[in-house]
């Protein structure tokens, strides 16, 4: 092509690049544009593109001058480069040699190098590490759990091998355990001048205790109030307390659970104080100074008579029950030496013979100290026979069982009322007494 003036522009626009291209006033360039048209205003110096259908895009000779440019497209430099650039401000711009170099002064390297500060991990781990060779070299944690797997922790584990500490001592702050020849240990104070105790919570013996003196000594602890507890394994696999050994200003000896004797047969020890279970006549006998003699149980007795009636008693025989609404009452304060009752009865003295007298007969009581209501236990038998009578002899009937919903105990006080059943037959009888027989 010829060379042009410098004022032409020389202009390649192929149609795949170009839809068209015009110019002529501002105002006369087309108001619906189609893509790839192009416009150039002669009294505006205003370039202007077509991009999208109805759309101008204006260059102004400032904006090209100023080097402000959009591109709309890649733009590929051909192997040259882009020279004068300042640093990179957002994180869109185009950065320099010098930027960049400098970034990468403050980098670790892939392929390796020297840190000139801390690394924080922030919970996070190094992977993929070798084992250490070096003495500063970081571990990992397969090589530390095998190191610490040939030591014993100073918490406590288990030895895969004997300890031998040769001709050492186990040595603790106040106490020293010593070999005391072949066979023995020996407990002695830091300075290994004095002997020392041991203290047990449990001592477990395989085979024996065994004393190699002329006796063996258990003690309580020497001081009152002190015990020493003896213990059996129950069948819930627990341990029960069976007896204690107690220390006070006079010491005993105290069993906590029964205390079974296996039952003997011949003759019982004549030793004062021997004790012992005859196998024969099932009874426990026991020698004192006198010889050998038989331990029985004492049974007390509690006679009253009636403490209000209806009638009113006239007569040395006592109340007599005999109609509608007559009745007798009766009242027994425990003693504290009660621990089980024996047997509890009414005492009658019947004026008729009969086969099948009945009477109402009622029960209350409770513990006058311990807050009780005076009937919190109440029991009642409506038309009890009291089986057959013989006329002016004495029938005890017993009515232990109407005291049977809660065990009688000592500082009850029991009442018991007695009145006349108006189904009964010939009914005819007085209320001598109440008995009440305990152990």
């Amino acid at each position: 092509m010829a060379d042009l003036p410098d004022y032409y522009t020389q202009t390649q626009i192929s149609e795949a690049e170009a839809a068209g291209f015009k110019g002529g006033l501002d105002a006369n360039k087309s108001a619906t544009p189609v893509s790839r048209d192009i416009y150039l205003a002669t009294d505006t110096h205003i370039l202007y593109v077509c991009f999208s259908d109805g759309t101008w895009t204006g260059f102004d000779a400032a904006t090209i001058t100023q080097g402000i440019l959009t591109l709309y497209a890649n733009m590929v430099a051909g192997g040259y480069r882009i020279t004068g650039l300042g640093a990179p401000a957002a994180g869109n711009d185009a950065a320099r040699k010098t930027y960049v170099d400098t970034l990468h002064a403050l980098c670790l390297l892939l392929a390796g190098g020297t840190m000139s500060g801390a690394i924080a991990m922030g919970t996070n781990k190094i992977t993929g590490m070798g084992d250490p060779t070096a003495a500063q070299d970081a571990a990992t944690r397969a090589y530390v759990l095998a190191q610490c797997g040939l030591y014993l922790p100073l918490a406590g584990g288990t030895l895969t091998g004997d300890l031998g500490i040769g001709a050492y001592n186990l040595k603790t702050t106040n106490l020293l355990l010593k070999e005391y020849n072949t066979s023995w240990w020996r407990i002695r104070n830091a300075a290994d001048t004095a002997t020392r105790g041991l203290y047990l919570h449990d001592l477990y013996f395989e085979d024996s205790i065994r004393a190699f003196s002329d006796g063996l000594m258990i003690a309580a602890p020497d001081t009152n109030a002190n015990y020493l507890m003896f213990k059996a394994r129950d069948t819930d696999d627990a341990l029960a307390e069976v007896a204690r050994l107690a220390g006070a200003a006079v010491a005993y000896f105290q069993m906590t659970r029964p205390f079974v004797m296996s039952p003997y047969t011949g003759t019982l020890l004549a030793v004062e104080g021997a004790m012992g279970y005859d196998d024969d006549d099932k009874k426990v006998h026991y020698y004192d100074d006198a010889g050998e003699k038989i331990l029985t149980a004492a049974t007390k007795e509690i006679f009253v008579t009636p403490f209000y009636s209806n009638p009113v008693v006239d007569d040395n025989r006592g109340v007599l029950v005999n109609g509608a609404g007559e009745f007798a009452r009766f009242k027994i304060l425990i003693p504290q030496d009660f621990t089980s009752l024996t047997a509890l009865e009414v005492i009658f003295l019947t004026t008729g013979a009969g086969a099948n007298m009945h009477f109402d007969i009622t029960t209350y009581y409770g513990a006058y100290n311990g807050g009780e209501n005076y009937n919190v236990h109440t029991e009642t038998a409506d038309a009890r026979d009291i089986g057959a009578t013989v006329a002016n002899q004495y029938k005890a009937h017993s009515i232990s069982d109407l005291v049977d919903i809660a065990p009688l105990a000592a500082g009850d006080i029991l009442y018991v009322s007695v009145e006349y059943d108006a189904t009964s037959i010939a009914s005819l009888a007085f209320l001598v007494g109440l008995r009440l027989k305990y152990n």
